[in-house]
């Protein structure tokens, strides 16, 4: 895994983790150690985005070019379900 400035990974007592933002403390994601997870919350230094998968991976609809490598060089976490047609992704804003 990458390091990424301002981001904590917590250990939980299950053996999951909590994904912290160090500079405001919002807990970003929580993945249990049964796989099961919580997105939470976008802060002002890492953002939640839903994008579909034709943009994501095939750059259909993506009129800013910048916007989507952003998507794509930042993802610190990258939830793509095989069941559902949007991509999650968290990517570290430049705060």
């Amino acid at each position: 895994m990458k390091i990424v400035p301002n981001l904590e990974i917590k250990q939980l007592e299950d053996g999951g983790r909590q994904y912290v933002c160090k500079k405001c403390g919002t807990i970003l994601f929580t993945i249990y150690n049964n796989k099961t997870y919580e997105i939470g919350s976008s802060c002002p230094h890492f953002s939640w985005w839903e994008v579909t998968k034709a943009y994501y991976y095939l750059g259909i609809g993506a009129e800013n070019k910048k916007e989507l490598e952003h998507l794509r060089k930042d993802a610190v976490i990258r939830i793509n379900k095989p069941e559902s047609m949007f991509v999650y992704v968290l990517v570290s804003e430049k705060n």
